[in-house]
């Protein structure tokens, strides 16, 4: 396993290659966001994706979130409505999670827990925004710890968290140092008739009512 320490504003584009590398061979790294530490792999790989959730202990049913370049990439991938598109446009990049109907059959059922959605994420961090875009494709946007464990704002936390067994799974850890602690993304469910915040982050159930503010208000789960 290598690490690589890494400026996520402003990345050496060679270090982001690197990455790609590993991803592409589905390999799995673990990089900084605007939130916390993440698990990367190729998310249209299902071997990668088994690894992360042996890694996490985490339950098959459960999905994976992606993350994606920008709007056009999650185009490709799942389908966006009007009021998907404005809370998108409003605050992403950024800390929110929209979770959409995903196209058939490009993205693999582990991934999404044999769910027909998914959830995305566009990270404000050039970091993730590069990979996703030299990848050409999702990765995972899940949080590099046990499942169920507070998210990890360090490598260190990352290595507590995880066990040396665990850790030789992961081929490159891409070191920021430590992040500032920030609440996990903000998810906001837009399968239903009305947008429905599943969990609150930063972005806020006030924010977010504003952007609707014409339609009936959305329900915290």
């Amino acid at each position: 396993m290598q690490k690589i320490s890494i400026d996520p504003a402003n990345p050496d584009l060679k270090v982001v290659s690197t990455a790609t590398r590993i991803l592409e061979k589905g390999g799995l790294v673990i990089c900084p966001t605007d939130t916390a530490y993440l698990l990367a792999a190729d998310a249209t790989n299902p071997s990668a994706i088994k690894k992360i959730f042996d890694i996490k202990g985490r339950s098959r049913g459960k999905p994976i979130h992606i993350v994606v370049a920008d709007i056009e990439m999650a185009k490709k991938y799942a389908f966006l409505n009007q009021r998907s598109l404005a809370l998108a446009d409003k605050f992403l990049p950024g800390p929110l999670t929209i979770v959409l109907k995903k196209r058939d059959g490009l993205l693999p059922e582990i991934l999404t827990g044999g769910k027909p959605t998914v959830g995305i994420r566009i990270p404000a961090l050039a970091v993730n925004k590069l990979l996703a875009r030299e990848l050409g494709r999702p990765y995972t946007a899940t949080s590099a710890n046990r499942s169920g464990r507070k998210a990890p704002y360090s490598v260190e936390e990352v290595l507590v968290e995880l066990d040396d067994k665990k850790i030789e799974l992961v081929d490159l850890i891409l070191d920021a140092g430590r992040l500032k602690r920030v609440s996990p993304s903000t998810i906001v469910d837009f399968t239903k008739k009305k947008p429905l915040i599943l969990r609150e982050g930063p972005v806020s159930v006030q924010q977010i009512e504003k952007i609707f503010s014409n339609e009936e208000e959305p329900k915290l789960n």
